[in-house]
């Protein structure tokens, strides 16, 4: 550096520079030259470079002012702002907390004034010089502000480039820098497209779109692929420069193995980058990238990511790194995709008992090393982990020292073992992972033209041929390449598959050749499953096990092993499915691994029973045997089935040391109607079976209204419903979507004609209705008879609601997802899909007592009970006034059915028959006994209904404020006391005398009270919401003892416990 004395005049003629312009003339840019030489002057040494970035296009994204290098290594940024801009509120500005978030070293400056930013806080703040002085002819600055502003310099060119030590700061570094990167390229493209631009980016994004995803990839999705495919390529580059050259712009694909073509396709990019002006707002973030790759510790690269020399837990580091990575990354996107890689234990399990059936059942002694029969396919490769654990299992029976490997690495690993995978990242990883270890452990070259393995970027699901080879070859002969292998793979016989399917109900996969093989599970000996809603068979993980069971129908034999949500194993929907893949196999071998968060599953000693995965759905293993032999042929499959719950560690450890012929397994009665997969208690049957079922009680039934957007069709008052509906009708679409928190429209909801909608009916009040949204939290909903801001109004239904002044609806499930059945509520108002339950399988069903029907100009309200669809005969009431002889009313039948269904003993024990469908009524012979439960259940309805003729506890549930100067009751922290039963919704404000039964009672999925006061938080409780709950609380209250009183009786009774 200068001498001080030479820097103090440096600086002074930086601010008689300042003052060469007024301040009415400058703009952000106006003294930026001058600046620049202040920080050049500034600057200790040579080594140090300070690269001014060009201005940010007007849409606001692109790179800090000024980058500041050392030795090419990035180690920190300067933002300039206006001279007139207010730099407290700067800092609390989303592009710094961006900045600080890439960097431990910022100054933020607007001229006159120098901020100093280290680990994301202030730590030197320096003026110097007052806006106001330079107005002044002959401005004076002290020498202490002059010294100061140099040390503020001193301090942030003192710091030197950071050396990444670990794989934790690695995969922190690197997410977010990948994160931003993909805001940035998402920003770059719709720019472009909208200026109809013709760009290395534009072209990339239609040929992917258009060959590899079906036209079904939005800019969102592209720009994540990309982003992360492109930060693992500078991480490949990393990994295979063993000479610790400096990774750049320029010779990326140096160090990237030749055969992976395709990833060198993507990284044609970064070139672009580097030398296109267009993409100045990409360029910095990828420099960002690249500098966080330079600054790994070399013994960090060659050891934690070594197999053999990793000192990390799991001996997969790739796989380690990348969930930290995706974690830190995007979180939701995670969760969105089904996207969660497979533990070692689960991997270990699936391929030892693979191995164990090829050389048991199969006569393979080899097992998976048999090279001229056997061939493999991960059907989902997602990392590798599979194909890695295979890999190992033929190297295990094929040793160094026998001199064979080089000949069944070429002529086996990399000619037989297949991958196919759909997202690009980890497709990437896969081939860093599964290359790493063959160079690491065999030597194996992947710079050798013949060196390939055999892992595609494809959609499994899809094998429709891209058209236009020869332009795809031109522009990106990788992808062309690959479809070609891909698609002879996709039509050649495999005889194991294996792997760890997405999940995710909201598959996009519906092509013509998966939707066909799917209809397969939609019958049973070629009759169609008469199911009003197959949703959950749209599931992913059904199509790939569907998929992988079309590989095994024409062939002698096969193996199919994967790791799958468990909702296949007893859904009464997947009945179909379950048939089919009897029929389809020999042997089926299911390890049930639960974990289902939703259903509160607990172990035999009542803890808690913990996923394998940090996911909220069950899972379970499950390994399918296809024999050649016709003396191990059945008509049906023999089904073998354990169930394991406990904690994460004990299952992993079960895992590690087990495989399908260890443990012990019990043989299941798949019988029809449904094939259950699952060991169910039965016993029952005889006595629920003579049960009548809603759905014959009632003649007319649906499921509850659903709205798809839930925060424009309904809120907690008319006024606000309607102030809402006004404001959200006038916006522009973009400015809706935007406030309102619309990304998507949907099939059934689009945003344009809610608003044309809206408009056309003047937001009129008396659209206005009261909706039952959960349980004793009645809303306010815009309904009206055919779609509007409601998706789905289900009028037919509902107009019996609306229509008929004091009509009655039970609501109930029709399937149960949950272990425990309390999902009865009855209702005088139109009900919510979601009112008993937040789970989609447990949609609630209304079954109003009375219906309208018109005859001619009159209307006629009559007892909603089933008839006979042929000759509209009364066949229910006709079965009640049989077996009676009493007449009884539509009111009273409801009552009795109402009482049977809180019946705790009834409950408990034909739990297993209250999953698969509608609950069936068990009727007592006797009067004098339905009676007395119609009695008992008309007051539990009464109640529900928030009567007030009951003869309830006043003093349970009253509300207090124990400070009287603090009066505030906005709802902050829920709490509830048992010693004292105290029930606090703030620090002050706390309802008394609930019992913890009543705090925790349950309909449905919802805790009533808790889920009530949950909704309003950060809201003040009004009188009307106090004195609701007040009620609430009694109402649970006299339900519990009433519901006691209910199971005393039906504990006696012959009809209920034969």
């Amino acid at each position: 550096m200068n001498s001080n004395e030479s820097l103090f005049e440096k600086v002074k003629e930086y601010i008689a520079n300042l003052k060469s312009t007024t301040l009415e003339e400058k703009t952000e840019y106006t003294d930026r030259e001058y600046l620049s030489i202040l920080f050049n002057n500034l600057k200790p040494n040579s080594d140090i470079t300070i690269q001014h970035e060009p201005k940010r296009s007007k849409k606001g994204f692109g790179s800090p002012d000024y980058v500041i290098r050392v030795n090419k290594s990035i180690v920190g940024y300067i933002e300039v702002k206006r001279i007139e801009q207010n730099l407290d509120e700067t800092l609390k500005s989303d592009q710094i907390k961006k900045y600080k978030e890439l960097s431990d070293n910022i100054i933020l400056t607007n001229y006159i004034e120098f901020i100093l930013i280290r680990s994301k806080e202030v730590i030197e703040r320096e003026v110097l010089i007052f806006k106001s002085d330079l107005e002044k002819p002959k401005p004076t600055v002290s020498d202490t502000k002059i010294n100061s502003v140099i040390d503020v310099f001193r301090n942030f060119f003192s710091t030197a480039p950071q050396r990444i030590k670990n794989i934790e700061e690695l995969a922190s570094f690197l997410s977010y820098r990948a994160r931003m990167l993909k805001e940035l390229i998402e920003k770059n493209l719709e720019l472009s497209i909208f200026s109809k631009k013709t760009n290395t980016l534009v072209s990339t994004y239609n040929v992917l779109k258009e060959n590899i995803y079906s036209n079904n990839f939005s800019i969102n999705e592209f720009s994540d692929s990309i982003a992360q495919t492109i930060t693992y390529g500078v991480f490949i580059a990393r990994l295979n420069n063993k000479e610790n050259i400096k990774i750049s712009f320029n010779n990326i694909k140096e160090f990237i193995p030749s055969n992976f073509s395709l990833i060198r396709d993507i990284l044609n990019l970064i070139n672009d980058i580097g030398v296109n002006r267009e993409y100045n707002s990409l360029k910095w973030i990828l420099e960002e990238i690249i500098n966080v790759v330079n600054s790994i510790d070399a013994e960090l690269i060659f050891n934690e990511f070594s197999f053999t020399r990793t000192t990390l837990i799991s001996k997969d580091p790739y796989l380690y790194f990348y969930e930290d990575f995706l974690a830190k990354y995007d979180a939701n996107l995670r969760k969105a995709k089904g996207v969660y890689y497979t533990p070692s234990p689960v991997v270990n399990f699936i391929v030892s008992s693979l191995q164990k059936v090829l050389k048991k059942e199969f006569k393979l002694e080899l097992g998976f090393a048999t090279r001229d029969q056997v061939t493999v396919l991960d059907f989902a490769t997602g990392t590798g982990t599979f194909l890695l654990e295979v890999i190992k299992a033929i190297l295990d029976k094929i040793t160094e020292k026998s001199g064979k490997r080089p000949e069944y690495i070429d002529n086996h690993i990399l000619k037989n073992i297949y991958g196919f995978e759909y997202l690009m990242a980890p497709y990437a990883v896969a081939h860093l992972k599964l290359s790493q270890y063959l160079k690491e452990v065999c030597n194996v070259d992947f710079d050798n033209e013949r060196t390939r393995l055999q892992v595609f970027l494809t959609n499994t699901l899809d094998i429709t041929k891209i058209p236009d080879q020869k332009g795809l070859a031109g522009f990106f002969p990788a992808i062309s390449e690959e479809n070609e292998l891909t698609n002879e793979v996709k039509h050649k016989e495999i005889l194991v598959i294996l792997g760890n399917p997405p999940y995710s109900t909201g598959s996009k996969n519906n092509n013509e050749y998966i939707l066909n093989l799917m209809k397969k599970y939609k019958e049973i000996e070629g009759k169609s499953i008469k199911e009003k809603a197959l949703i959950s068979l749209n599931d992913d993980y059904a199509k790939f096990i569907r998929f992988a069971e079309s590989k095994f129908e024409k062939p002698e034999e096969g193996l199919l092993g994967v790791i799958t949500n468990n909702g296949y194993l007893d859904n009464i929907t997947f009945r179909g499915m379950r048939y089919h893949l009897l029929k389809t196999f020999d042997e089926i071998y299911i390890l049930n691994l639960h974990g289902n968060i939703r259903k509160k599953e607990k172990t035999d000693d009542g803890s808690i029973d913990e996923n394998v995965f940090d996911i909220q759905t069950g899972v379970a293993i499950a390994i399918f045997i296809k024999f050649k032999e016709k003396e191990k042929k059945n008509k049906l499959a023999s089904v073998y089935y354990k169930s394991i719950k406990g904690k994460r560690e004990e299952k992993y450890e079960f895992l590690n040391k087990n495989n399908i012929y260890s443990i012990t397994l019990e043989k299941l009665e798949c019988s029809p109607p449904n094939y259950f997969f699952i060991k169910k208690d039965l016993s029952s049957e005889d006595i629920y079976s003579k049960g009548i079922s809603l759905n014959y009680i009632f003649n007319e039934y649906s499921v509850g209204v659903k709205t798809h957007k839930d925060k424009i069709a309904i809120d907690y008052t008319e006024e606000n419903l309607l102030n809402k509906l006004n404001d959200f009708a006038n916006l522009k679409e973009e400015d809706a979507r935007n406030k309102y928190g619309i990304e998507k429209d949907s099939r059934d909801w689009k945003l344009a004609k809610a608003q044309e909608f809206l408009k056309s009916t003047n937001i009129d009040k008396n659209y206005v209705k009261q909706i039952q949204y959960r349980p004793f939290d009645s809303r306010f909903i815009y309904y009206s008879k055919n779609k509007g801001v409601v998706s789905i109004p289900l009028y037919k239904t509902m107009k019996h609601i609306l229509e008929i002044e004091n009509n009655i609806g039970i609501v109930a499930t029709r399937f149960l997802s949950s272990n425990n059945f309390c999902h009865v509520l009855a209702t005088s108002n139109i009900i919510e899909m979601g009112l008993i339950s937040n789970r989609t399988s447990e949609a609630g069903y209304i079954f109003p007592l009375y219906i309208k029907e018109d005859q001619g100009v009159f209307s006629v309200i009559k007892e909603n009970f089933k008839k006979d669809e042929k000759d509209n005969k009364d066949i229910f009431r006709e079965f009640i006034n049989t077996k009676y002889s009493k007449i009884f009313t539509p009111e009273e039948i409801l009552g009795y059915i109402y009482a049977v269904l809180y019946s705790n003993i009834y409950r408990t024990r034909f739990i297993e028959f209250l999953k698969i469908d509608f609950p069936k009524i068990i009727f007592v012979d006797s009067v004098e006994i339905f009676e007395k439960l119609s009695r008992l259940g008309t007051s539990i309805i009464n109640a529900h209904l928030l009567k007030d003729n009951l003869e309830i506890d006043r003093s349970i549930g009253e509300h207090t404020i124990k400070i009287n100067q603090n009066k505030n009751k906005v709802i902050e922290k829920i709490l509830y006391k048992e010693d004292t039963k105290e029930l606090y919704y703030n620090p002050t404000c706390c309802f008394n005398n609930v019992s913890k039964e009543v705090y925790e009672y349950e309909i449905g999925s919802y805790q009533i009270i808790k889920n009530y006061l949950k909704y309003r938080k950060g809201k003040k409780l009004n009188i009307d919401e106090i004195e609701h709950l007040e009620k609430v609380i009694k109402v649970i209250h006299f339900t519990i003892k009433v519901q006691k009183e209910i199971d005393k009786i039906i504990s006696t009774l012959k009809e209920f416990n034969e």
